[in-house]
């Protein structure tokens, strides 16, 4: 039991991490057009906003850890393709 808890106490801390440097990363992309953004990831869908921007949504594995942790988060362009905003990575 002892062990399943710490386990768990150990994905939970590597989640949250991820988590938050994936944030961090993403808010440096503030004001960068997202073309820049796409050369390196591929989104997995595109919706148009009716202020005349785009919600580009991104699912990305991190590996560099002794276990696998996936994240989803999406970029919020303008009408001119520039990153305005971020949504909070949800990382498992």
């Amino acid at each position: 039991m002892r062990v399943l808890f710490i386990l768990t106490t150990l994905l939970l801390v590597g989640c949250a991490s991820t988590g938050k440097n994936t944030q961090d990363k993403l808010n440096g992309y503030i004001g960068s057009s997202i073309d820049d953004f796409i050369i390196q990831v591929t989104p997995r869908s595109i919706t148009n906003l009716t202020s005349g921007g785009k919600k580009y949504e991104f699912r990305t594995r991190e590996t560099t850890l002794p276990y696998p942790i996936v994240c989803d988060y999406s970029l919020i362009t303008n009408s001119r393709g520039v990153i305005i905003g971020t949504t909070k990575p949800r990382c498992w």
